[in-house]
């Protein structure tokens, strides 16, 4: 007890006589005013400022002050009786348009190592001379501004700059980096940059660790050998810009601390260089999606990625069978995300392919010509999936009762294949289940129960295949339901009015079945908010139904083939998010209301097959955006109105 309190006396003596004299050392007066004259300058803008309250005359010592940190003496000239200014943090101050002008007063203040000036409204060029004071920096970050230009010289100490979000332009070897030969984190990343990559690149920043040019304008090749000194980069990202011709076979095969390199949305070509990508061994995320690459995945080289997390291939023109790489990905144990969609990769998944990637929580081969069945056991083993996209390839057979184990899945997307018979009852299982999408196969069943059991599901589309019998109530448990597809089935019996009691529902597409409307004057008050609705083909009678008029969020109406007589409704007429409409084959009669084409947002108008008459409103010119119009068999009289012309 004794020793415990001693040690606290102690502890209180050297706060006493060591950390509180610090508190007492005052900043130099000019630094003082130099902050106190950024204030003024902001003020004289906006007079409502209100932040850094703590800045003002009264008070002597500025290294008190918010958003200000100060040296100690020890670490300043050791006959100094002050602590100078070394870093500023002003981030998100103001939000109205500021001056570049308003920085002079920081350039002042020379023993500046730190200053963020991030996240707010600074407009214009920032002035090399200015900069060229603050020699001793470190960290500089000017991300989420409104800067346009910009110089830099003899910021040689320079180890983080960050000029993200900003409205810089020009081509980079204007830019002057040449000279931060200790930069090692470089972010230009959402500017306006443009031009090409420079042949050295940026060969003389040999310690740059980071590098983000991601969402600029920058064209023309990525250089050969300009890459190659950077053996230290372990961040690449090259997104979003117009580069193109082919990934150069050695420019990143030196690159062997890489962990991150993202190429993806440009217009790069040719074929995945065989050599190179093998050395990338730390490697954790790849991504080369939206280009033109074409050629067959060098499939041995990726196999040599064992640390890789990440891979996305996708939107390329990726050619090739799946055999080689299902077999080669299963060296890949640590993929999380596998992304092989759009393109243009067939054969058959083989009984081991995917099967040993069970760290695996997304897999999209959507959108290529894939065939065969799809492999039950390996996709059992999946056990981590939560999204599996297979739609739009060439699968047949039945859907794999392995998949209804896969209990962590979420999004299940097995739509435009050939898959037929039935949808196992075990889907049920699939408790965590958001989206399921079936539609367009050849299943024949009637739509299970123990869907109702997906609690979670919030889409469910089982159009264009072969179902048969009524919609089950059990549908009724799935409050949370967004959208509901089952067109162009052959489902039958009555169209229950439950469906409309979903609050969150905001897509109805139950057309083209045997379904029937069973009362059409039935008062019905829909809790739904509906942006689709498709009754086609539902023996809907009488008049267009009153509680449609509630739905004034609609762009989707389909009413088509049913036996609706009566005017066309003002409240329809006017409905002001009405895309496409389709209310051909009834017998619907008068005149069309001259609101129906004030629309601007009116893009298809079926109409055919019905009794409308009298002539056609001259203002059906309005309507700019209309490009489907279907009048015919009806009983219009009179001219073609001007106005069409």
């Amino acid at each position: 007890m004794v020793m415990a309190n001693l040690s606290l006396l102690l502890q209180s003596i050297f706060i006493i006589f060591f950390l509180l004299p610090c508190l007492s050392w005052p900043c130099p007066e000019y630094q003082k005013q130099a902050l106190l004259q950024f204030k003024s300058s902001i003020l004289a803008i906006d007079s409502s400022f209100y932040a850094l309250n703590s800045w003002n005359s009264s008070s002597s010592n500025c290294c008190l002050w918010d958003k200000v940190t100060c040296s100690s003496p020890s670490n300043s000239n050791s006959t100094s009786t002050s602590s100078v200014v070394i870093a500023l943090h002003l981030s998100n101050l103001f939000t109205l348009l500021m001056p570049s002008s308003l920085l002079a007063p920081l350039f002042l203040i020379r023993s500046l190592r730190v200053l963020d000036l991030s996240l707010n409204s600074i407009n214009g060029q920032i002035p090399a001379l200015g900069f060229s004071n603050l020699s001793n920096l470190v960290h500089l970050n000017l991300s989420g501004n409104s800067i346009n230009a910009l110089g830099f010289n003899n910021l040689s100490n320079l180890v983080n700059l960050d000029l993200s979000w900003n409205s810089i332009n020009g081509q980079i070897p204007a830019l002057g980096f040449g000279n931060l030969n200790n930069l090692v984190h470089l972010d230009l990343s959402w500017n306006s940059i443009n031009g090409q990559i420079p042949a050295l690149g940026f060969s003389n920043l040999s310690n740059l660790v980071h590098l983000d040019l991601s969402r600029n304008s920058i064209n023309g090749q990525i250089p050969a050998f300009g890459l190659g000194n950077l053996s230290n980069l372990v961040h690449h990202d090259l997104s979003w810009n117009s580069i193109n011709g082919q990934i150069p076979a050695l420019g990143f095969g030196n690159l062997s601390n890489l962990v991150h390199l993202d190429l993806s949305r440009n217009s790069i070509n040719g074929q995945i260089p065989t050599l190179g990508f093998g050395n990338l061994r730390n490697l954790v995320h790849l991504d080369l999606n939206s280009n033109s690459i074409n050629g067959q995945i060098p499939a041995l080289e990726f196999g040599n990625l064992t640390n890789l997390v990440h891979l996305d291939l996708s939107w390329n023109s990726i050619n090739g069978q799946i055999p080689a790489l299902a077999l080669e990905f299963g060296n890949l144990r640590n993929l999380v995300h596998l992304d092989l969609s759009s393109n243009s990769i067939n054969g058959q998944i083989p009984e081991l392919g995917f099967g040993n990637l069970r760290n695996l929580v997304h897999l999209d081969l959507s959108r290529n010509s894939i065939n065969g069945q799809i492999p039950a056991l390996r996709f059992g083993n999946l056990r981590n999936l939560v999204h599996l996209d297979l739609s739009l390839n060439w699968f047949n057979g039945s859907i794999p009762l392995q998949l209804c184990q896969l209990k962590y899945l979420q999004y299940l997307d097995l739509s435009s294949n050939h898959l037929s018979g039935e949808l196992p009852e075990e889907i049920g299982n699939l408790t965590k289940l958001e989206e399921l999408d079936l539609r367009d196969n050849a299943l024949s069943m009637e739509i299970p129960t123990h869907i109702g059991n997906l609690s979670t599901l919030s889409s469910l589309s089982l159009g264009k295949n072969k179902l048969t019998g009524g919609i089950p109530a059990s549908l009724q448990k799935l409050n949370k339901l967004n959208s509901l597809e089952l067109e162009g089935n052959l489902l039958t019996g009555d169209i229950p009015f439950w469906l409309f009691d979903f609050k969150d529902l905001q897509s109805l597409y139950l057309g083209r079945n045997n379904l029937s409307w069973r009362n059409n004057n039935m008062k019905i008050v829909p809790k739904c908010r509906l942006f689709g609705l498709s009754l086609r083909s539902s023996g809907l009678q009488g008049d267009i139904p009153e509680w449609v008029s509630t739905q004034t969020n609609l762009s989707f109406l389909d009413l088509s083939m049913n036996q609706l007589h009566g005017p066309f409704p003002q409240w329809l007429a006017e409905f002001h998010f009405l895309s496409d409409l389709f209310l051909s084959h009834n017998k619907l009669s008068g005149s069309l209301p001259t609101a129906l084409f004030r629309s601007s947002q009116l893009h298809i108008l079926a109409l055919s097959h019905n009794n409308f008459s009298r002539e056609l409103q001259e203002n059906i010119g309005d309507a700019k955006f209309l490009s489907i119009l279907m009048l015919d068999r009806n009983n219009f009289a009179g001219p073609i109105p001007q106005s069409m012309s």
